[in-house]
């Protein structure tokens, strides 16, 4: 016969869990439902110019989520095989978020998640736009090889 766990204890697992998945900075991944919004998402604007935007942790330093969206502009230009690319504007701060602490009760067969406490967070954001240049453009001020960018900054991020 197989016992289950208490109820309070898987709770209690997946609390743990998730403060574990947070007692990290942000890493480069794509800002979903699943880690909070935090990381990077882009959009193509026409013209070969994209946004992207990174999303930080309170524990990821604005330097950070700066790297975090330059590594994400190297990978997307080389996905749309272009090995350079150019800097049109970027822009790093810091944003005051409120969050909620909250704990799970068990009461008659349910459960119900209670905000305990309020805090204010101060978190990253990284903004750029770039210009993908494809390989038969002219050389241009201030372009950046994606190949070498990327190289750095997996070393730098790991």
């Amino acid at each position: 016969m197989t016992t289950r766990p208490p109820r309070w204890t898987c709770l209690a697992l997946c609390a743990a869990l998730s403060l574990v998945a947070c007692a990290a900075p942000t890493g480069y991944e794509r800002a979903s439902l699943w880690n909070d919004g935090y990381g990077w998402s882009d959009k193509a604007l026409g013209d070969g110019e994209h946004s992207i935007t990174v999303r930080g942790n309170s524990l990821t330093s604005t330097e950070r989520a700066a790297d975090l969206a330059l590594l994400r502009a190297a990978h997307l230009a080389l996905e749309h095989d272009c090995a350079r690319f150019v800097l049109v504007d970027q822009e790093a701060l810091l944003r005051k978020q409120d969050q909620f602490d909250n704990a799970a009760v068990v009461r008659g067969g349910g459960t119900l998640v209670v905000p305990v406490q309020r805090r204010t967070t101060k978190e990253p954001v990284a903004l750029l736009l770039i210009r993908l240049l494809p390989d038969d453009a002219p050389s241009t001020p201030g372009e950046v090889d994606a190949h070498a960018l990327v190289a750095e900054l997996e070393a730098a991020l790991a």
